[in-house]
């Protein structure tokens, strides 16, 4: 059975690895990459099942990336996460939502590991079951 894929978009390294690690330990074919261009090459490339993105980036802010892909027609679950508040958090799934992006949760940062583990265990499990119908 093919292996269910994550694309991770975070300009910080360190917390864009952690969730590349946490993924990967769940049994995700997981890509983590630091800049939006690099993101939609690995977008092309790898057809992720779901995305992260973080919302606040030094060249083009997360909000900017879901609308490109809403009009790419992505049918990824997106896990949009932020150390802003839930005031913005809320504010960009609507907006997400309002785009037809399905969102597959909202992190805030520091990303909690146990959260994290069962937010992707949760879509794990949808795919999964996507798979064997």
């Amino acid at each position: 059975m093919a292996k269910r894929r994550i694309l991770i978009l975070d300009d910080d390294a360190a917390i864009g690895q952690t969730i590349q690690w946490i993924a990967e330990s769940l049994g995700f074919e997981a890509e983590f990459v630091t800049r939006p261009e690099e993101f939609f090459t690995k977008l092309v490339e790898m057809n992720p099942e779901i995305i992260t993105i973080d919302l606040v980036m030094p060249t083009l802010d997360g909000v900017e990336i879901m609308r490109l892909l809403a009009e790419r027609k992505s049918k990824a679950k997106i896990v949009i996460s932020s150390g802003m508040g839930t005031r913005v958090l809320d504010a960009a799934q609507r907006s997400a939502t309002e785009h037809g992006l399905s969102i597959a949760g909202v992190i805030s940062k520091p990303i909690s590991k146990e959260h994290f583990e069962r937010s992707l265990a949760k879509e794990a499990s949808a795919i999964s079951r996507r798979r064997q119908r």
